[in-house]
Order: C-alpha cells, then structure tokens, then sequence
C-alpha cells in the first residue's frame, strides 16, 4: 500500500478501506470540526424548531413501540400520517418535521435515513395535500400573512 498522500494526476485514486489509521483520525478531526461548526451556523429559531420535531417524533414512537432510530420508509410514512390526520398539522410544519427528525438522526444519533424512505414519506404528504385540496378542505396552517397597512 502506498502513503495516504495527494494522488498525482492520472494516479488511481485511494479508496475508503485504504486508508491508514493517520488519515482516518485527521478525517475525524475534519468532521467533528465541520460538524461544530456548521452547528454554529444554524439559526437558534431552526435549533429550537429542530429539539421539538425530535419530542414530537419520540412520542410517537413510543406510542408505537418502537426506537426513535428506526426511521424507515414505514415509519416514516406513519409519521406523515399520524401528524396530517391525529395532529392535524399543516403541511409546511409536517415537511420541516420530516427534516428536523433526519437532521436529528444524522447528527445525534449517527443514523443516516435512506433517501427513498424521506422521499416516500415527501410523497404521501403531497397525496395528502393533493386530496386536501381536490376535496376542497380549508388550507392548514397560519395561511398568508394579511398585507401590513400604514396609517397616512
């Protein structure tokens, strides 16, 4: 095996199992920095939004008994369905809750999702709303802000 240096051009590239216990601990050291410091990127309104997408999920799955970790396609999906059809929740709080629990997942817990099970899930909230709307059912949610009028 040669040395974890830059490739030259037209070299073959390293692959991930090629590489030696320096690199991998400088390629830890890069992610965890990346990591603290895309965190601190993050509005705080998004990191509260996020802590209670997380409360919102954990119950739910304890209401079904099964770990918060288990995001699957199913999962997901019964989600969708739980927060649309119990919670009555709007359609924007149901797809940033999606996200909160992926984001949660990923950086708190190590679980990546498999993207064809938050797509699936995408899928059912749009069927959701599309059939909202054919059925004319009133908009979820706040709706448009009413426009600001000035005193003259």
């Amino acid at each position: 095996m040669r040395d974890n240096l830059p490739v030259r051009p037209g070299e073959p590239a390293l692959l991930p199992h090629q590489f030696d216990p320096e690199l991998r601990a400088r390629l830890a050291a890069l992610d965890a920095a990346s990591d603290e410091h895309a965190a601190g990127q993050r509005p705080a309104n998004t990191t509260r939004s996020y802590a209670s997408d997380w409360k919102t999920w954990e119950a739910f799955c304890t209401q079904l008994k099964i770990p918060p970790t288990a995001a699957t396609r199913g999962t997901l999906r019964a989600f969708v369905d739980y927060l649309w059809n119990r919670e009555k929740r709007a359609y924007a709080t149901i797809d940033r809750k999606l996200a909160g629990v992926a984001v949660t997942l990923r950086t708190q817990h190590g679980v990546v999702i498999d993207p064809e099970a938050t797509r699936s899930a995408r899928e059912m909230l749009k069927d959701y709303r599309r059939k909202s709307r054919e059925n004319k059912e009133p908009e979820r949610g706040r709706g448009k802000a009413p426009a600001m009028h000035l005193d003259a």
